[in-house]
């Protein structure tokens, strides 16, 4: 994902494009499972489970409350239960760190009046100050809208860096929590068994009557630089468009994101525009794009790389195949903008499956961009051009002597 710890940003969000928590590495703990006392966690054995579990092949359930999951076979997994989780775990750790690659599944009881969202605004603070790099998505989990966060994080000490992907699945009175860890090498060789246990998760029963929460509204702050279809940053002093209705904005990882509904399936992500803005007199694009290319490169990843021009500034345009973090094949482009002291860097992800049906719409809404062209220029000491003298002498015409008498009126 695009590396922006080089910029500075103009307003207070943060400025870390790239979407979980390590329970292997110091990372911060969450704030949601200290308020509802789900922490800390201990996986012991059945002696410590509160409610009655059934394991049946491959299938670990709490039939009282509906919650069931899947391992990809006995040989290479485990189920370790615990209070009101259960963790699949492999049984041989291939990393040769401990606690082994992993998913678990954790019923957290949502007190009343509990503010999830402004939990997990506290969690994305808390990991972007542990140097974490966090990216977000949509995605659906048998109908029910969530929450999907992918975190990368180095531990300090060894410098092994682990990857999360944790996914929040919001319910009346209860939040349900999958989370998949590994090292970074580790977690991209087993994404697709992680995705298929991910996958096999059935949510617990909701009550008689009781309907899912509905998707939370703007987040505060954002709400304000949205009105209609437009997105407009008065720090920046830049606007972006949405394509049409069916995109909605929100946040990923501190920035402005634009996503489409209606179009992914399954648990895949909902295609997504990140639009990440900066100011400062020490910017440099070429160095951002520089680390970028690193980080792509580490991956075997070389992008195609093209001029584009929008909002009459010329940029750069890579495109590139990355595949999700799940393993499936995707799509990304960057876009890459400076004027003056403003930066900006544009990110369009989608599974490849669905790059046909957004593509149109995603070019529409980057050649939406407005920057502050003239306002940088004028910082800058470019926005107004010296006249070229020669040029101001040439275009002005000399009158005709005899033209002028002519018009002339005889006293």
């Amino acid at each position: 994902m695009v590396s922006l710890r080089l910029l500075k940003p103009a307003i207070t969000l943060p400025i870390l494009l790239i979407a979980g928590c390590v329970s292997f590495l110091p990372l911060p703990l969450s704030p949601i499972p200290i308020l509802t006392k789900a922490f800390p966690e201990t996986v012991v054995g059945p002696g410590n489970v509160q409610r009655a579990y059934t394991i049946k092949g491959d299938t670990f359930a709490y039939p009282q409350i509906g919650l069931e999951v899947s391992r990809p076979g006995v040989t290479d997994w485990e189920f370790v239960p615990g209070n009101n989780a259960v963790t699949v775990r492999l049984r041989n750790n291939v990393a040769g760190t401990e606690p082994r690659p992993s998913v678990a599944v954790q019923l957290l009881p949502l007190p009343e009046g509990t503010d999830v969202e402004a939990s997990k605004v506290s969690d994305l603070v808390n990991l972007q100050k542990g140097n974490a790099a966090v990216t977000t998505s949509l995605r659906f989990l048998h109908g029910t809208l969530s929450d999907a966060w992918t975190i990368t994080q180095p531990d300090p000490g060894t410098g092994l860096v682990a990857t999360v992907f944790r996914v929040y699945v919001t319910q009346p009175n209860l939040l349900v929590l999958l989370t998949a860890s590994a090292d970074r090498g580790t977690f991209m060789t087993l994404a697709p068994k992680l995705s298929q246990i991910l996958e096999s998760v059935k949510l617990p029963n909701l009550a008689a009557g009781a309907t899912p929460v509905p998707p939370p509204g703007l987040a505060p702050g954002l709400a304000a630089r949205v009105v209609g279809a437009v997105y407009k940053d008065p720090g920046v002093g830049a606007s972006i468009t949405k394509a049409d209705d069916n995109w909605v904005y929100g946040l990923s990882g501190g920035n402005v994101a634009i996503r489409r509904g209606g179009v992914a399936q399954g648990f895949d992500p909902t295609p997504q525009l990140t639009l990440t803005l900066a100011q400062s007199d020490g910017l440099d694009i070429k160095k951002v794009k520089e680390a970028d290319l690193a980080s792509l490169k580490a991956d075997k990843i070389v992008p195609t790389t093209k001029t584009r021009t929008v909002g009459g500034v010329v940029g750069e345009e890579w495109t590139f195949s990355q595949p999700d973090v799940l393993g499936k094949p995707g799509t990304g482009k960057r876009v890459y903008l400076q004027t003056g002291k403003t930066v900006a860097l544009i990110e369009c992800t989608t599974l490849t499956a669905y790059n046909t049906a957004v593509q149109a719409d995603f070019d529409k809404m980057i050649d939406s961009l407005t920057l502050p062209v003239a306002a940088d220029a004028a910082a800058t000491g470019a926005a107004t051009p010296k006249p070229d003298a020669a040029a101001t002498g040439a275009a002005t015409p000399k009158p005709d002597a005899a033209a002028t008498k002519a018009a002339s009126p005889k006293p």
